[in-house]
């Protein structure tokens, strides 16, 4: 379960006064909408809290916002809760404090990875006749008698091997089949989260797959209404990584679904969002 923290002084600091009252909201309103956005970003954004592939509405409706969603980010800006350097935008110090988190998920990770080795391995262990006696009374359902004392290696090389996940491959791998997706240009604390995960429950030849359905995507690749692109950690969130493996961003099911929005004769007349085209994609999978 992930979680981001929210710190005592943060009812009475000056930057929560300048937010709602550029906003006109209550001190209440102003700090829930900080909330709603931090606990969003924990899945949008990178360990020193860029957004990725996120727009101002994007913002907007994870606050839920309900008026002009630019009146929201230049307030936010103002207020200095996110800084916007050159065409990125980061959430203020989000790595300081939210370290722990990070450090939460890392450990975590590695005890995951060591239980799975543990497991493969096996963990009886059978003592030898030989073993002092003190040894065999503490060990009785280890004990075995029909073993002997050169049955039993020491050698360092009988531990289990590592569990070695391919993280520069896998990112080389996207790096050379992203087409017009940005490039992945390191390795995260985050991103190496996402990979551990994806390549744990399908291993590597499933995140390829992926990868290439997403480069085939013309909707992935800015082919959408708001010519919005994924990039990698997007395609390694598991319910986007799930969606592109059973084809919902192919291309004939994109295309199906823009052609309806444009009978419908209201494109024109309103943005969708993201959501809105996965409920139209649903619906047209409905009536197949």
């Amino acid at each position: 379960m992930a979680w981001t923290p929210v710190y005592q002084q943060l009812r009475d600091h000056r930057k929560i006064r300048e937010l709602y009252r550029l906003l006109n909201v209550s001190r209440a309103e102003a700090i829930g909408t900080l909330v709603l956005i931090w606990t969003w970003a924990i899945d949008n954004c990178t360990q020193d809290g860029e957004l990725l592939s996120v727009t101002v509405e994007d913002i907007a409706n994870a606050a839920y916002w309900g008026k002009k969603p630019k009146l929201l980010f230049e307030a936010l800006i103002q207020s200095k809760w996110i800084d916007v350097v050159g065409d990125k935008i980061f959430l203020h110090d989000w790595e300081d404090y939210n370290r722990p988190f990070y450090q939460y998920v890392e450990r975590k990770n590695k005890d995951k990875l060591r239980k799975r080795q543990e497991k493969s391995a096996g963990n009886s262990t059978e003592i030898p006749q030989e073993a002092p006696e003190e040894f065999r009374d503490s060990h009785p359902h280890s004990y075995s008698s029909s073993y002997s004392s050169k049955d039993i290696k020491t050698s360092s090389s009988d531990k289990p091997p590592k569990v070695q996940v391919p993280y520069d491959e896998i990112i080389a791998f996207y790096n050379k089949n992203r087409r017009d997706m940005p490039e992945a240009k390191g390795l995260t604390e985050l991103r190496k989260g996402l990979i551990n995960a994806r390549y744990s429950k399908y291993g590597l030849n499933k995140i390829q797959e992926a990868i290439l359905k997403a480069k085939e995507s013309d909707f992935i690749n800015g082919g959408g209404p708001k010519a919005w692109r994924a990039d990698f950690n997007w395609i390694m969130k598991p319910e986007n990584f799930i969606k592109v493996l059973e084809g919902t961003y192919d291309n004939r099911l994109h295309k199906a679904s823009q052609s309806k929005v444009a009978q419908s004769g209201n494109f024109q007349q309103r943005e969708y969002s993201d959501d809105d085209l996965d409920a139209l994609m649903a619906n047209k999978e409905a009536e197949a």
